[in-house]
């Protein structure tokens, strides 16, 4: 693309010089520069309409792979969530059995009342 645009430009160079010693040359040179002019315009909006539209696909894919990410992610933490949970629940367990224990061993009282607290 940058290439044809290469070209146009040097056939419409060469044109201009070549016009220059023709005796309307003011009219042609002028004519032929609008035209360079407004090729040189278009070049530009095709360019800009190109970024825009990379950058829309760029934020779409970006959001399509974000997505699956977050339920990954959200998942994993569950897990660890839930392995807390039960790691406490077993820990505070265990821990009212050895009191239980404990006491049983060392004055054999009741622990019915440790477990209640």
């Amino acid at each position: 693309m940058f290439i044809m645009f290469y070209l146009f430009q040097l056939s419409i160079l060469h044109e201009l010089v070549e016009v220059a010693f023709v005796s309307h040359s003011l009219t042609i040179v002028g004519k032929l520069a609008r035209k360079l002019y407004e090729h040189m315009k278009m070049e530009a909006a095709a360019i800009q309409i190109q970024k825009y539209l990379r950058g829309y696909q760029a934020r779409k894919i970006y959001v399509k792979l974000r997505f699956p990410a977050i339920l990954v992610q959200t998942g994993f933490r569950a897990m660890a969530a839930r392995n807390e949970y039960r790691f406490r629940r077993q820990s505070k367990a265990a821990i009212i059995i050895q009191v239980c224990h404990s006491l049983l061993v060392v004055d054999g009282t009741n622990c019915q009342l440790m477990v209640s607290i």
